[in-house]
């Protein structure tokens, strides 16, 4: 490790340069002989994704990770190329120097981007057609994640299970452990039923009860849940275990849209412990620190994640799961 007092001289003696390297994946900012700071990224999607800064000890509070990550976005803004950032610090330093934003991918800024994400984003634009939002509660705070997830469930419980009336259905649910307050399941199973009807994607028949209608799933109904299903699985919002609505319909996707969209998914896993990672090594050295604890559990929870869609890949090829 380099001393304070070598470090000194080396400044002194030396100026610092950038280059990157590609062959190991990092922009490195160099004193002389010595390499002093890195800048770590995978090139994925035809795009930077820019993962950690570092600078060792003896350099910091001297710019030079400021001084580093400039470098390496200035070469990148040659390259036609877009980023996105992971490492809080570079979005930190592009805070400071709004000049670089236009190189952020705005469907895939990445956490580190401070602000909110592009609104032109198709996760949103999708979230924004199958939320049925304005037609919730107004008295009632609405997580559009939840209101799309009752909309699948919903759609998947009737085209894979039906015909089926409004109790089967929440009989069904309450079976999956569909999150949702007992309370308020039978109103947003009913409103569902009502938006899908609407669109044509279900409906209802005289069930086997009179008075009582059974609602059957339609082409289109089928060809929604498969939108709603890939959207699930290839979306930009990444949360541990948000897939278990997923495998209630697995077969609804074919095996290379289940393994084209877990691969993506490892990526975003990627990314995100990547930040969890940086947030860590930044955290107090003097001790446990709650915050800094609860990113250690995020941390574990997003890597269980990983490890299982890393091992359903690799049985969606066994001869067990071939029929898939």
């Amino acid at each position: 490790m380099t001393t304070t007092a070598e470090a000194t001289a080396i400044g002194e003696n030396a100026p610092v340069s950038i280059r990157n390297e590609p062959e190991r994946n990092r922009w490195v900012a160099t004193a002389g002989p010595d390499v002093i700071g890195a800048l770590t990224y995978q090139f994925a999607g035809g795009r930077y994704v820019l993962i950690s800064t570092h600078v060792d000890t003896a350099y910091r509070r001297r710019g030079l990770a400021s001084q580093l990550v400039r470098g390496a976005l200035e070469e990148i803004r040659t390259t036609g190329k877009k980023v996105t950032v992971v490492c809080p610090f570079i979005g930190d330093v592009m805070v400071r120097h709004p000049e670089y934003f236009d190189l952020v991918d705005p469907v895939h800024p990445g956490p580190g981007v401070t602000g909110a994400r592009s609104e032109g984003s198709a996760a949103q634009n999708h979230d924004a057609h199958v939320g049925s939002v304005d037609s919730a509660p107004s008295s009632e705070p609405v997580d559009p994640a939840r209101v799309a997830n009752m909309r699948l469930m919903v759609l998947g419980a009737v085209a894979h299970h039906g015909p089926l009336t409004a109790d089967d259905i929440e009989q069904l649910l309450g079976d999956w452990n569909v999150q949702a307050p007992a309370a308020t399941k039978k109103p947003l199973i009913d409103r569902e039923l009502e938006a899908l009807t609407a669109g044509g994607f279900i409906r209802a028949e005289e069930g086997r009860s009179p008075g009582r209608s059974e609602w059957v799933c339609n082409p289109q109904g089928r060809a929604e849940l498969h939108d709603l299903l890939l959207h699930l699985l290839t979306g930009e919002a990444t949360e541990p275990f948000d897939l278990i609505p997923l495998l209630r319909f697995v077969r609804a996707l074919t095996v290379d849209e289940l393994v084209d969209g877990l691969r993506r998914r490892i990526l975003r896993l990627d990314e995100v412990l990547a930040h969890k990672v940086s947030a860590i090594a930044h955290a107090p050295a003097d001790g446990p620190e709650r915050a800094s604890e609860i990113v250690r559990l995020d941390w574990h929870r997003y890597n269980a994640d990983r490890s299982w869609s890393l091992e359903f890949v690799g049985r969606l090829y066994s001869p067990a799961d071939s029929a898939l």
